[in-house]
């Protein structure tokens, strides 16, 4: 009976890291996109996905920012967190990055943020695993984070 009053008991809310932040230039046939938008949808919440949009600079830049939200966690449920970050560029829809964590904690040191990215739209989508995360994308990273092309 104890176990079960754990269990059910209710814990307080724990932070999670929903999106780590990221940086850097949008290319596109080795040129800067300029103007091009940047859209950031994050899903952990089924009813509600956060989005977000940006513009690139003149040289391609842009930032998205951290996210963080809070949760009440309970052994019976899993939370998934999942990131897909696409560019519209010239009418046309290109997926740049897409990442899911499977228990639903980004970790706090993500080795993606630390340090500015190049994506070049025309380039093919690759697949790494980096620890427990899978990531998808044709991003190139200044210092590459310890992480395996699969």
């Amino acid at each position: 009976m104890l176990f079960l009053l754990n269990l059910f008991a209710r814990k307080p809310k724990t932070e999670i890291v929903l999106f780590a932040g990221l940086e850097g230039v949008i290319c596109f046939r080795g040129e800067p996109a300029k103007g091009a938008e940047v859209k950031l949808v994050v899903k952990w919440d089924p009813v509600k996905p956060e989005t977000c949009w940006v513009v690139t600079d003149e040289r391609g830049w842009f930032s998205l920012e951290r996210k963080t939200s809070f949760y009440r966690p309970t052994p019976l449920a899993r939370t998934m967190v999942s990131q897909r970050v696409t560019v519209n560029y010239y009418e046309q829809e290109f997926l740049i990055w897409s990442l899911t964590s499977s228990d639903g904690i980004l970790p706090e040191d993500n080795l993606f943020e630390k340090n500015t990215i190049t994506c070049e739209l025309t380039d093919e989508i690759k697949q790494y695993s980096c620890g427990r995360l899978g990531v998808n994308t044709n991003c190139q990273w200044s210092e590459m984070p310890d992480a395996e092309d699969v």
